[in-house]
């Protein structure tokens, strides 16, 4: 069938080019050979989201035909071309979302008002952007530059199969996945469609602007392809190895790179028989470095022996390996469906536990025939096993987290909450309804988040009884966003959601210590340490970085290095003494459809008391995986902000700049007189600073001579809000004190000499404490905890009982204001001075 019809979609007078190349001729996924062909002969094409697979093809010029034909016959798809779109996909494949022909049947179910048809219809046009690169392609791949959208959404290929008024009323629904649904339905509609998906667009749901954005791509006129020229010397436009040299250099190899970045890259790039042959026998030799080979071959691979291979690597027993991860990411990039189903049916039943990227939810993107297996994960894998049956959706699947909703471990209640609202399921509405009036704050808050992701009417009615009530800021803020994201407001639910948002503007904290523990009877200037309180992990600990939102009272942690390095989130409730995870690592699935941090220790993290928010920086490292290019790129990679009431991670509009080079910030700190963020990688060449109000950021001039604030281990970096000053001391600073007044834009030394043997290693940071207005340097075994005295421009060593169990060190502690004690992150605490019970923080 020729392709000349599609043309009618770009315009008269436009004929397509009878021959397309890709060059050279090497594994590429399913969309980048469509991308490539589209973009020289200029036609619209569409796929199902569940579907991804490689194919091999290049080099010589190939008839538009011949190369999808060939397409097809590698991957097992069916080609049609529906009103002037190419279309992929795989009918009668309904179970997994992967017939094309499915939209049409799921749209009329979906104005008819099926959640669960909307749900689907989720599912089989996917929630990312209409970007390629997303999708079984390697953030080195040589072809990234070119994301032009010759995609469109699968609705474009159905134009007509749905009303325009069914549409507009479905875009009025009070239930957020129909809204959502009218979103993706507008590309079947025309201009008018258009229209109402402009409208979408500003919707108050991020949900349905996502998907409004998305579907805007139908109207969007590609820009020719003008891929951008390769630098000279690119490892790819080497000349092909010999393969028996090639050979040779791997069996020598005498470090990591040699197999992954340099000539095992290039072997795998290769992607011949006889290359991926020299790869899989250099692996089999268990030399050294052998295990490395899962990489080139999950990046440029394909063919049953490299599955086979990427099978037995995602199966790895080694825990400390990202072995696993690039097995599992290779096997999702050429299979999909019941295929990677069976694939990794005997992983999960055999319980391997990952930590660079959970089978779970790689199993996830397999959809039903996935579950099964699943559900043999439930007692010891429950977080994940519910987050991937809420991606699944489906009867079985709200049975399941119906029935973990109380789960004592947290981290399965949490995930049975988000789940349920992942399912979009009317059965899940009444159970966390019930949830609401549970004792546990924290139960609750997770309740309404599940809630706020299915809305309709006994949802706002809900969020409306639960704010007359309710007194928990971060479950009030949580109901009061998510009742206007449903939809219009009674005039009830307005005059609560103003109630709120007045006193939200004057919250102050308070000493009022719902953990008994820290009453008035906890000793002072004694450090104690608290088993209960030591952190939890699902895959790493060391050198994390730690902030107290006082605002929503909850010590959250970001990343981590030992085990891995990673990009994991737990918070720490205080007042019930509870570890629960926000996310868990996820470095090569990037299931839920978010831009974060990427993984790394050491990261510059600050609570922002102003949108109370908390501010994550890069973290150090944390290079795995092929997503970090496409799902944690530009200012999301670098610096992003963290909503805990929404449980929404926020990127910045640019990354936090770094006048010096090298690393990352190791410690921000917030000016709350100026409303920014300053970042520790500052001196004399400039302040990078972000303003919290215009999420931006800039590099201030710096006055003459201010010296260098970064360090590693962290910096003592802090604000001090009464004496309105930056402070600052290391060890490359002679452990002098640098004192910058943001206001007058200067700075100076202080006179204040730390007492006996200062150490970077001992240093907890410069912490202050809210309650006393005071200036605390933390310490521990080998170094004073002092105070700073402002007046008297000296430090007070406080000359602290049971020095050391506070676990503090490394700039990981923190203040809490409604327990009044500083908090280290490793399970102790230390209270400077006692304060009746009510006293409200000083925070400026």
């Amino acid at each position: 069938m020729r392709l000349a019809a599609v043309l009618l979609l770009l315009g008269a007078g436009v004929a397509p080019r009878d021959e397309v190349s890709l060059r050279p001729a090497r594994w590429r996924s399913t969309r980048q050979v469509l991308q490539k062909a589209a973009g020289q002969a200029e036609f619209r094409w569409a796929m199902p989201d569940g579907i991804s697979r490689r194919a091999f093809v290049g080099e010589k010029p190939l008839a538009l035909d011949a190369l999808l034909d060939e397409l097809c016959k590698q991957t097992g798809l069916t080609r049609e071309t529906i009103d002037g779109v190419v279309v992929l996909h795989l009918p009668g494949a309904r179970a997994t979302h992967q017939d094309a022909r499915e939209w049409p049947e799921l749209a009329k179910a979906v104005v008819g008002g099926d959640l669960a048809a909307a749900q689907g219809l989720r599912r089989l046009e996917g929630e990312k952007a209409l970007d390629w690169r997303l999708h079984g392609v390697s953030d080195t791949d040589p072809e990234l530059d070119d994301p032009a959208p010759w995609q469109a959404p699968l609705g474009l290929a159905f134009a007509g199969s749905v009303p325009i008024e069914s549409v507009e009323q479905l875009s009025g629904s009070l239930f957020i996945p129909l809204r959502e649904a009218a979103a993706r339905l507008t590309a079947a509609c025309g201009e008018k469609g258009k229209a109402l998906a402009d409208r979408l667009a500003a919707d108050p749901s991020p949900i349905v602007r996502a998907a409004a954005t998305r579907t805007l791509q139908a109207w969007a006129t590609p820009p020719k392809s003008t891929p951008k020229p390769h630098e000279k010397g690119a490892w790819h436009l080497a000349p092909a190895p010999d393969l028996k040299a090639a050979a040779e250099v791997l069996a020598q190899a005498k470090d990591h790179d040699t197999i992954w970045r340099l000539q095992g890259r290039r072997v795998g790039y290769l992607g011949t028989p006889e290359a991926i042959a020299t790869l899989l026998e250099y692996g089999r030799s268990n030399a050294k470095w052998s295990s490395m080979v899962a990489i080139p071959l999950a990046e440029w691979g394909g063919g049953p022996e490299v599955i086979a291979w990427l099978k037995e690597a995602a199966g790895d027993k080694e825990y400390y390996t990202s072995k696993q991860g690039w097995g599992l990411w290779g096997l999702s990039a050429i299979q999909d469906g019941e295929a990677l189903a069976g694939s990794l049916k005997e992983l999960l039943e055999a319980g391997r536990h990952h930590w660079p990227s959970p089978p779970e939810y790689t199993a996830a993107r397999a959809g039903l025939p996935a579950v099964k297996p699943l559900l043999t994960r439930m007692a010891t894998r429950g977080h994940w096993v519910c987050r991937a049956l809420g991606y699944i959706g489906g009867p079985e699947a709200v049975e399941v987290l119906v029935a973990n909703l109380d789960h004592k471990d947290p981290g399965v209640a949490v995930a049975a909450a988000k789940g349920l609202g992942d399912t979009a399921s009317p059965a899940a509405v009444a159970p966390l309804i019930k949830q609401l009036k549970h004792e546990d704050r924290l139960r609750r808050h997770w309740a309404v988040l599940g809630l706020g992701r299915i809305g309709g009417p006994e949802a706002a009615r809900a969020f409306e009884d639960l704010l007359a009530v309710e007194q928990d800021r971060l479950v009030r803020k949580a109901a009061a966003e998510l009742l206007k994201e449903i939809g219009p407001l009674t005039p009830k639910s307005r005059d609560l959601i103003a109630r709120f948002e007045d006193e939200d503007r004057k919250l102050v904290p308070e000493y009022r210590p719902r953990n008994k523990r820290f009453d008035e009877s906890f000793p002072v200037n004694t450090e104690v340490s608290i088993r209960e309180h030591e952190p939890k992990t699902y895959s790493s600990i060391g050198e994390t970085r730690v902030v107290m939102d006082w605002a929503n009272r909850l010590m959250i942690r970001y990343g981590g290095c030992t085990g891995c390095y990673s990009n994991e989130c737990f918070a720490f409730d205080v007042g019930t003494a509870t570890w629960f995870p926000i996310r868990a690592a996820d470095h090569f699935c990037a299931l839920f459809n978010e831009t974060r941090p990427n993984p790394g220790c050491s990261r510059a993290m600050a609570f922002d008391g102003l949108n109370k928010l908390i501010w994550i920086g890069q973290g150090i490292g944390g290079v795995h995986g092929p997503p970090l290019a496409t799902h944690n790129s530009s200012a999301g990679y670098r610096l992003s902000a963290y909503d805990a009431a929404l449980d929404r991670f926020v990127p910045a509009k640019s990354g936090m700049p770094n006048p010096y080079g090298g690393e990352p910030a190791k410690f921000f700190a917030f000016d709350s007189a100026a409303g920014r963020i300053v970042s520790s990688k500052g001196g004399e060449k400039g302040l990078p600073v972000l303003d919290v109000r215009t999420f931006e950021t800039s590099i201030r001039k710096a006055p003459e001579k201010l010296p260098e604030f970064d360090h590693y281990p962290p910096p003592a970096f802090a604000y001090d809000p009464v004496g309105r000053k930056l402070l600052c001391t290391h060890p490359k600073l002679g452990w002098k004190l640098a004192l910058f007044d943001s206001a007058a834009d200067t700075w100076r030394w202080s006179e204040a000499v730390i007492p006996g043997k200062p150490d970077i290693k001992a240093c907890g940071g410069l912490v202050y404490d809210s309650l006393n207005g005071a200036m605390i340097l933390v310490g521990g075994k080998t170094m004073p905890t002092c105070l700073f005295d402002r007046e008297g421009d000296r430090w007070v060593d406080l000359e602290v009982n049971d020095s050391g169990k506070l676990r503090g060190s490394d700039g990981l502690s923190v203040f809490d204001p409604e327990h009044n004690v500083i908090l280290g992150l490793h399970g102790g605490a230390w209270r400077y001075k006692p304060v009746p019970v009510g006293t409200r923080a000083r925070l400026e």
